[in-house]
């Protein structure tokens, strides 16, 4: 096996972190992507004007409160190349990073479009004509240290560029933006990191750096997500730690095979990371045995033989979700049963097709995807 590399952003974190935007901003043109909402509902908006007090000067350039589209970026990009930024600053979620990234790539390259800025790992090196700073203000998507944007889950326009160019220059990981997540937030995205962090260590060439680091990152969560969304900000503080190790582990692999056989999720307009928590369990049984799950599962302290700390293991998350009232199926999540099955054949067809299958530990055959979407979709 060829040498592996580990590539990672910069991190500042701790307790009031984001104070150290004022040394990266001073002198500089500052462009902001921004979630209104999160920043009312977090009192950033005086903070800000006062951290970024030396900057050259200050424009937001992005308000992204929703999943971005092709359509809701054209405006930004285009605001981007006009204001010409030193630094471009990320606050919010996965959506508001993604749109930074999306706006970076076209403003270091403004002659390019879509089609070619979608060509996975084909994107030309930046001029460097500015640098990304990402302050999340969930612990789930991993956005922060990243070199993949979602751009557009559209089903006519799907897009998502992966570059290593787009990795954020820094990370800002300021446990107090993460005070007042609503509870839903804190679920959905803790298991949307889960999933990154298990799912990292399936992938059959991911180096032992990348077992690692998901291992620890699941077992973290595991052991502090639940305590967290009951409002423990220590647990929070951790899970926010483990969630950008989790994205750290996907960045270097991939993301695994509950990512991949998450088509409803942008059907039915389920969030990412409530599509993950019930995808991932199915997952996991229907790939069994694998040594990683039988590592993660003594780690978090269960005990048998392999098999049996493996159904432990699955039934301690399914015990997690119901301890958040996370639905455990797609039909408890409210999704149409006739249409579920009406897509399902598709589903199959999309899932087999895809490049990543070959990249899993566990390749399920037509039969055993058809079985798997199922029993997403009704539980077992």
């Amino acid at each position: 096996m060829p040498a592996a590399n580990f590539a990672s952003t910069t991190y500042s974190l701790g307790h009031g972190a984001i104070e150290e935007l004022s040394k990266y901003a001073a002198g500089k043109r500052v462009g902001l992507s921004v979630d209104d909402g999160v920043v009312a509902a977090l009192g950033l908006e005086e903070r800000l004007k006062t951290i970024l007090a030396d900057a050259a000067e200050v424009k937001v350039l992005c308000h992204m409160q929703s999943e971005p589209t092709r359509k809701l970026l054209a405006q930004p990009i285009k605001d981007c190349q006009e204001f010409e930024p030193d630094l471009l600053v990320a606050i919010g979620g996965g959506s508001v990073m993604d749109s930074a990234k999306v706006m970076w790539l076209f403003y270091e390259l403004p002659d390019y479009d879509w089609d070619r800025a979608c060509q996975y790992f084909q994107v030309d090196p930046f001029p460097g004509k500015c640098e990304l700073i990402a302050l999340p203000t969930t612990s789930g998507t991993g956005s922060e240290t990243t070199c993949c944007a979602m751009a557009d889950k559209t089903a006519d326009e799907a897009a998502m560029i992966l570059a290593p160019q787009i990795r954020p220059t820094r990370a800002i990981i300021d446990y107090d933006l993460l005070s007042s997540l609503p509870k839903k937030t804190i679920a959905f995205s803790g298991m949307d990191a889960l999933s990154h962090a298990i799912g990292a260590t399936t992938i059959n060439w991911s180096s032992e750096l990348v077992r690692q680091v998901g291992l620890q990152a699941a077992t973290s969560v595991i052991n502090n997500l639940v305590d967290s969304y009951n409002g423990d900000q220590t647990a929070r503080e951790r899970i926010a730690v483990a969630a950008t190790l989790a994205g750290q582990a996907i960045d270097n692999s991939n993301c695994g095979l509950a990512h991949t056989i998450d088509q409803a999720g942008g059907e039915f307009h389920i969030p990412h990371g409530l599509m993950q928590a019930i995808n991932m369990p199915y997952v996991m049984k229907l790939s069994m045995p694998q040594p990683q799950y039988a590592d993660l599962a003594r780690q978090v302290g269960l005990q048998g033989t392999d098999e049996e700390v493996q159904e432990a293991l699955i039934e301690r998350i399914f015990q997690m979700e119901r301890d958040m009232n996370v639905p455990l199926c797609l039909k408890d999540a409210g999704v149409p049963e006739d249409e579920f099955l009406a897509a399902l054949p598709r589903y199959v067809e999309e899932t087999l097709a895809n490049p990543s299958m070959n990249d899993f530990c566990y390749k399920p055959d037509a039969a055993e995807l058809e079985k798997l979407y199922k029993d997403t979709y009704y539980g077992i």
